[in-house]
């Protein structure tokens, strides 16, 4: 990577979003890679941009409401992240949005990225909603996001904090789960778009490193 590799965070009104530049700027020191990490809202930079990070708190409805009320948006995103495959990175709600659809509060569609559904955590799992708190991660196959050296050498907990549970509808589209009575979705993967149910930027060094391969992540070898 020669030139200054640029990632574009957009920025659509929701959540800590400097917090999430300050884990991309220290990951990209930790990989020695030259990086402009940037916030915007501004579909040319999207356009120029070699890394996408989608985050996202709160409501499905409302952050899908903030994204495509900007102007030309959703296009650009389309066509970056579908026809040139940049790298793409959904953060919790921005994970879930890359769904067929949402059932919190009312059906709402989403990206359709990856095919799925997003429903509310279900009560017979026993598990405390929000979820919230650290989770131990799964790997279900190895990947250069999520290697299986790089399982083995950090205590690979994540910080979560959700309601609702993103179901793929294939299931060789799931990278990695976090277990109660039934496993939840903890990471989606489609060629160049992976989306990651827990914060990084709250997950101390699992968090970083993820932030780390992801930077480093050439798509076209996987």
């Amino acid at each position: 990577m020669g030139n200054k590799l640029k990632v574009a965070i957009v920025g659509c009104g929701s959540g800590n979003l400097k917090s999430v530049v300050n884990a991309f700027k220290m990951a990209a020191r930790m990989a020695a890679i030259d990086c402009d990490v940037f916030i915007t809202s501004r579909p040319a930079d999207i356009r120029d941009s070699d890394r996408i990070i989608l985050p996202g708190v709160g409501n499905y409805l409302e952050c899908y409401r903030k994204l495509s009320s900007i102007p030309h948006m959703l296009d650009t995103l389309n066509y970056v992240v579908n026809v040139k495959l940049v790298p793409f990175l959904g953060i919790c709600v921005g994970m879930q949005l890359l769904a067929s659809f949402s059932l919190e509060g009312r059906k709402t569609c989403g990206l359709n990225w990856i095919p799925g559904v997003v429903t509310r955590i279900p009560l017979s799992w026993n598990v405390r909603t929000p979820h919230m708190g650290w989770n131990l991660i799964k790997p279900i196959k190895d990947h250069p996001l999520f290697p299986t050296t790089f399982s083995s050498k950090f205590n690979h907990t994540a910080y979560f904090v959700h309601s609702y549970t993103y179901k793929a509808l294939d299931p060789s589209n799931v990278l990695a789960t976090t277990s109660f009575s039934n496993d939840i979705t903890a990471i989606v993967l489609k060629k160049n778009i992976v989306g990651i149910q827990f914060h990084p930027e709250k997950s101390h060094s699992f968090g970083i490193m993820f932030c780390k391969n992801f930077l480093l992540w050439s798509t076209k070898t996987k």
